[in-house]
């Protein structure tokens, strides 16, 4: 500590390594516990509506305003939406 406190560019070094990780975590956060969830309900409700079983990413993009590659990001991080097997550009939920 008294290396960072009187080396100053160490310690602003040091520093910004620690607001990087610290809003690479909350940006992680941010979307497995916000954006993931509101994928999960547009999925859940598009599924019951169009009674079928897997849905393509276009629809979630299309409800939800997140991109297409936004979709795919959120819906693998989130544990209760699976990917089609057979297209890969297809949900599910497990």
């Amino acid at each position: 500590m008294k290396l960072l406190s009187e080396n100053a560019l160490l310690g602003a070094f040091v520093a910004g390594i620690a607001v990087i990780i610290v809003a690479a975590i909350a940006q992680w956060l941010y979307r497995r516990f916000v954006r993931a969830p509101k994928v999960y309900s547009a999925l859940e409700a598009g599924l019951i509506k169009h009674k079928c079983t897997f849905l393509p990413s276009t629809f979630l993009a299309s409800e939800t305003n997140y991109t297409v590659a936004e979709i795919e990001r959120l819906c693998t991080i989130h544990p209760k939406i699976m990917r089609n097997k057979k297209q890969l550009e297809s949900w599910c939920i497990k």
